[in-house]
């Protein structure tokens, strides 16, 4: 556990002075706000749409830019971070010869991904409910429906993270791999389209997160073949990481 908590605050001693932070807040504005204009000037005003709860409308409008694409994109740039220290300073090849197991390693990188999303993920919710206030939604936040969501959400993101965290050390050039996996998430805007209760879209792992955030609930059938997808997905790209640290083919 000691190794553990050295490698995992080694890690924040990288991330505390990166542009990550910025990133994410930008990354997490924009879709935000887009959505909520969405909501109010065309939505309400136009359309005057009163049939469903105004606080999972505007979460909806939301859903459409962030979860389908800036997501992806947020998760894709945390992985690229992470990676990119040792990349960048080419320490691939000595890393290991400190006392760290490969596997500690890989769970330290990991924990950080799954912090830096969830911190996103709450930074939306946030901008969200502020912005209903603001905009003066007088009905009661259903909030346990945005907490499924939030849960369901970051699931599909922190499972598409350990595929992107394999996928990124395979590929020499971390732009390369970054343009590859943005180029992906654009055919996310399907899962969300997806009017026939498929489960299908639940395997592209790019429409994971917004899969978790709109369809998984919609039947338990559904909400088991995305948790078992999510899943599966999580221990086989861990599983290839892992053999891959063990392997030394870090710098590919």
């Amino acid at each position: 556990m000691s190794l553990f908590r050295q490698s995992f605050m080694a890690e924040w001693m990288k991330i505390r002075k990166s542009t990550i932070w910025l990133v994410i807040l930008g990354l997490v504005a924009l879709p935000v706000f887009y959505g909520c204009i969405i909501f109010t000037q065309i939505v309400v005003k136009q359309y005057n749409y009163t049939d469903i709860d105004p606080w999972l409308m505007q979460l909806m409008m939301v859903q459409m830019f962030y979860g389908t694409i800036f997501l992806p994109i947020i998760v894709s740039i945390i992985i690229e971070t992470v990676l990119n220290f040792e990349r960048k300073a080419n320490e691939w090849e000595h890393l290991f010869l400190f006392p760290i197991k490969r596997n500690t390693f890989y769970l330290s990188k990991m924990a950080w991904v799954f912090i830096l999303t969830a911190l996103a993920q709450l930074l939306m919710f946030t901008m969200v409910v502020i912005a209903g206030i603001v905009i003066k939604i007088d009905t009661t936040i259903p909030v346990l429906s945005y907490l499924s969501v939030f849960i369901l959400g970051t699931i599909g993101a922190i499972s598409l993270g350990s595929l992107l965290f394999y996928l990124f050390m395979l590929i020499k050039s971390s732009r390369v791999a970054l343009a590859i996996s943005i180029f992906l998430s654009f055919p996310a805007f399907l899962a969300l389209s997806n009017e026939s209760g498929s489960w299908l879209p639940s395997l592209y792992p790019w429409a994971l997160p917004i899969y978790g955030m709109t369809q998984s609930m919609s039947s338990v059938s559904s909400l088991l073949v995305f948790l078992g997808v999510c899943f599966i997905l999580i221990i086989l790209s861990s599983f290839l990481t892992i053999k891959r640290l063990k392997n030394g083919a870090l710098s590919g």
